[in-house]
């Protein structure tokens, strides 16, 4: 026999559902769901489906020996035995013995026997379905075609008897007391043909392909590019994304809106911003509504003249900051003096400054949030050719020991006095997504930093946690003191911490007249957006361009962050 196929329609199938054969199907449904619903016997055991041509020849033949096997194998069934023999009855619903029943006379014929075969050549019929398949999808098997085919209108009306005879068992359970008349019934939901195709419909209304849904560019409203990029690596932050497309900041219940309409809300901003992004609309996005949230939010930004990324991306956050606070919505409240925003729980770290006296050796510690870094480059040498940076050794730069000058003495409390000290910044809390900023505009003077500094898709920042950092200056130090060599790196922390590379915003041209364009992490894929155009990228291009802003993210992210063995937070 052919295996089950939906392929092409059967002729023979799609005239009997011409001449009413679905309202045949149904009633033959509704005996079927009864039988295995129990809605027929008051002994609540379901009522047997057999072949009624081996009925007939066992009550003709008055084979006891059958009936006795039969018992037996009854009880054996009873008794929980998962060995069943093949002479039992039950095994007309297994392997060989399936039972298949007849669309146009309902005559109940095995398969093993080759009994509805010989039905369809007695009675010229060749329809039809197999019991145990009326009780999930449904597969008409044809005796003229000799293969299985398919019809949904059949599977629905399956569907629909059957869920009806689920419902009149559990009335027939409360009308006995067998179960709470409080408790709650779950039925299956099948949508009709009608819903069927309107979700058919509806789940096509993309434009474009899955894999390019969150891709569409931004148009430059004049000399705007420095927010377009920002705003790239908001949409392309998973954590970001996940928050606003999941409802968790409704513009259209913010309290802002309904008590001041003229507020400006940057929250609402960016619901409405990544609403448009994955709307599937091929055409650049304008966002001029968050532009000139920002010119009521900061003055600084207001008008069209160049301005700094980084500088754009600070105020941005604080506003989005702002009004998840004031709005206090879900997710976004204050515990103790900790900000619980979703800003907050995807920039936010804590440096730790550990300030010491050259005289007593005394340490003073503070601690400051953070939601960037930023990272000076290696002094290049005068008149000689560029000397290329490296990340980890900007990092590792900004966590080493200061001097600091004689103007920038601190007070000792142990010597009650103004002393000389060292200063030594390190990651005493780190977040789930780490923004590193290259410092290339320094100051009017010195215009740009055109220096290339070299960057890798995956960052451990273990080195540079206070645990560890603060591990290798002392016995940095005392390796010093006692002559020996640098410590091995033994004395860190095991505990790896790795971010990769979602984001990189680059500068080009110069500090007076340049652009920016950014790099994006999108379904694996890299992308280039310049304002109005994305174009496909590859990682190897990422990394040979001069970073001006680098997006991290945590590769294995955390409910809450590990305590520390005083009991802090790392």
């Amino acid at each position: 026999m052919n295996a089950k196929k939906k392929s092409t329609k059967c002729p023979h199938l799609k005239t009997h559902k011409l001449r009413g054969g679905l309202e045949t199907f149904r009633t033959i449904q509704q005996y079927l769901v009864s039988c295995n619903f129990s809605l027929l016997k008051p002994s609540g055991k379901s009522a047997a489906i057999t072949c009624m041509k081996c009925c007939q020849e066992s009550k003709w033949k008055g084979n006891q020996s059958n009936l006795k096997e039969k018992e037996e194998n009854s009880a054996v069934k009873i008794n929980g035995n998962a060995e069943k023999s093949e002479k039992n009855f039950d095994s007309f619903f297994n392997g060989n013995g399936r039972i298949l029943v007849c669309l146009e006379c309902a005559f109940f014929g095995c398969w093993s026997h080759n009994h509805i075969q010989e039905h369809f050549e007695e009675s010229g019929h060749c329809l039809a379905a197999e019991t145990l398949d009326l009780l999930g999808s449904v597969d008409i098997y044809c005796g003229h075609c000799k293969d299985y085919d398919y019809d949904i209108d059949y599977d629905l009306a399956s569907s629909a008897e059957r869920i009806n005879g689920k419902m009149a068992q559990q009335r027939l359970k409360l009308d006995s007391n067998v179960v709470s008349k409080n408790s709650t019934h779950y039925y299956e939901w099948t949508p009709t043909r009608s819903e069927a195709e309107n979700l058919i419909r509806s789940s096509k209304r993309f434009d474009v392909p899955s894999h390019l849904l969150g891709l569409r560019g931004l148009v430059n409203l004049g000399n705007t590019c420095f927010m377009n990029c920002i705003l790239q690596c908001f949409i392309h932050n998973p954590l970001m994304r996940n928050f606003f497309l999941s409802d968790m900041h409704n513009r259209k219940l913010c309290q802002h809106r309904v008590n001041e309409k003229n507020r400006v809300c940057f929250a609402c901003e960016m619901d409405f911003l990544f609403t448009e992004v994955f709307s599937s609309v091929k055409t650049p996005f304008t966002p001029h509504h968050f532009l000139h949230s920002m010119w009521k939010h900061s003055t600084y930004f207001a008008g069209y003249e160049q301005q700094d990324a980084h500088e754009f991306l600070i105020a941005a956050l604080s506003g989005i900051h702002s009004d998840c606070i004031a709005e206090g919505t879900k997710g976004n409240t204050m515990v103790g003096r900790e900000c619980k925003c979703i800003v907050h729980q995807i920039f936010n770290g804590v440096l730790r400054s550990d300030v010491t006296c050259k005289t007593c050796q005394t340490v003073s510690t503070a601690y400051d949030p953070f939601f960037d870094i930023s990272l000076d480059l290696a002094k290049q040498p005068k008149g000689g050719p560029e000397i290329s940076d490296d990340l980890l050794a900007c990092l590792d730069r900004f966590t080493q020991p200061e001097q600091l000058g004689m103007s920038e003495k601190t007070f000792c409390t142990s010597c009650n006095s103004l002393q000389n000290s060292t200063k030594q910044l390190s990651m005493h809390a780190i977040p789930l997504v780490l923004c590193l900023h290259i410092k290339r505009f320094e100051s009017q003077s010195s215009g740009k930093l055109d220096t290339f500094v070299s960057f890798a898709e995956e960052l451990d920042i273990s080195p540079f946690l206070s645990v560890n950092k603060r591990k290798s200056t002392v016995v940095l130090e005392e390796s010093e003191m006692n002559g020996n060599s640098v410590p091995s790196s033994d004395v860190l922390d095991r505990r790896v911490e790795k971010y990769e590379l979602f984001g990189v915003v680059n500068h080009t041209g110069k500090m007076d007249s340049g652009h920016y364009i950014s790099h994006v992490k999108h379904n694996n894929m890299w992308y280039k957006c310049d304002d109005s155009w994305i174009h496909p990228s590859t990682l190897q291009q990422v990394l040979k361009s001069r970073g001006y802003l680098l997006f991290y993210i945590q590769k294995h992210l955390q409910y809450s962050r590990p305590p520390t063995s005083n009991g802090q937070h790392l």
